[in-house]
């Protein structure tokens, strides 16, 4: 997940623009446009195509549009198509459409349907959704790729109504949703991107999302996802949970005061989480004296409260880094209480994974303990992988 990032981007744009949109018969209701008033001004308010290196150039005698198209992208392969429909004049796309649909089905056919439908809405989201909702799935996913690119926020609106989002199947709209907020992102336009999200309820989705867009917004501008962690608080803590993980994971990366000054200030919610993800960070990098640093810094942290941050968060991260969760847990100064938190963290793993679980019994120096806590590891490891 590096930046808003392009693994969304992939995946996503890869679901939407392969997997394929399923919308039922009824058809959602178009955007307002220009095109919807006449042609004369739509085509005063389209972009004009674009004039580049693969502008179409002249056709042979007797060549359709479409035969033009094929013969001048690569070898006629399909996958360079959209380029060329990008600098073809916006009146031209009804006559290469019906060119299109004269194709007999074929993986070639598809594709172009899709990417005429995407060029399209790059310049007239209206009149390409209208021909796409006639012409079926294929041609809806390229009209919302392409209007994605163009206004994104308003494609987003038109497929959050509620007769829209009908027409998806599940896994489809976070697809939708995701390549909006990574295109939002590569715009640097975090700001929409997380209006857009608080429009959506609590769920796993929307956490994932959050996590999507903390992950690009920490590093560009902490100052907002701090205040978007503070509004959404109250009303996902998960969502807000997972993209204060990332804000940690970025002040880590900037040293013990950039933590400081953030945990002093916000909430047990957020701090802990950020404390948490910062010195997972700092843990696997092997910069404890960044956590030494941060520990020296808080007001009033005696080595009794030093050994309750270390527990805490060494417990916390174990679950999903039993390693670093170990490193932290041996911090823990008080040998009572270290072995008392390395035993029910190494009894949390039992079933999950045996084998960290026993790391962590090795560790207790009590032999006592050890032994009694290394007997119930072993017994459910036994039956469970003998």
């Amino acid at each position: 997940m590096k930046t808003f990032t392009f693994v969304w981007t992939t995946l996503a744009l890869g679901i939407l623009v392969m997997a394929g949109l399923w919308f039922r018969p009824v058809a959602p209701p178009l955007p307002a446009s220009p095109a919807r008033k006449g042609k004369a001004s739509a085509a005063a308010s389209a972009p004009a195509a674009r004039t580049n290196a693969t502008t179409l150039t002249t056709r042979l005698p007797g060549e359709t549009l479409l035969q033009a198209l094929l013969r001048q992208g690569r070898a006629g392969l399909p996958g360079s198509a959209l380029d060329y429909l990008q600098a073809v004049p916006t009146a031209d796309f009804p006559d290469i459409l019906r060119e299109i649909e004269q194709m007999e089905p074929s993986p070639q056919r598809t594709i172009l349907l899709s990417d005429l439908h995407e060029a399209w809405a790059e310049r007239d989201s209206a009149a390409a959704l209208e021909s796409a909702l006639k012409s079926g799935n294929e041609a809806i996913k390229g009209a919302l790729a392409g209007w994605t690119k163009a206004a994104p926020a308003d494609a987003w609106a038109w497929v959050d109504r509620p007769e829209t989002k009908a027409s998806f199947r599940i896994g489809e709209l976070d697809a939708f949703y995701r390549t909006v907020l990574d295109t939002l992102g590569r715009r640097n336009d975090e700001s929409t991107a997380a209006s857009l999200l608080d429009t959506l309820p609590a769920s796993a989705m929307r956490m994932t999302m959050a996590g999507q867009l903390a992950e690009t917004w920490a590093v560009k501008a902490p100052g907002e996802l701090i205040q978007w962690l503070q509004r959404n608080e109250t009303k996902d803590k998960d969502a807000t949970g997972f993209a204060a993980h990332f804000l940690g994971l970025e002040l880590a990366r900037k040293g013990a005061e950039a933590v400081q000054d953030v945990i002093g200030t916000q909430s047990d919610v957020i701090a802990n989480r950020v404390l948490g993800a910062a010195v997972s960070r700092w843990v696997k990098e092997g910069r404890n004296d960044q956590l030494d640093a941060l520990l020296r810094s808080l007001p009033g942290v005696t080595v009794q409260r030093a050994d309750i941050i270390y527990a805490q968060v060494g417990s916390g991260t174990a679950p999903k880094d039993p390693s670093g969760g170990l490193a932290l847990l041996l911090n823990i100064q008080d040998p009572a209480a270290r072995n008392r938190w390395l035993s029910n963290t190494a009894a949390s793993l039992v079933q999950t994974a045996p084998s960290n679980a026993m790391d962590y019994v090795l560790a207790i120096s009590d032999t006592t303990t050890r032994e009694t806590r290394a007997k119930r590891v072993y017994s459910p490891w036994a039956a469970k992988d003998p």
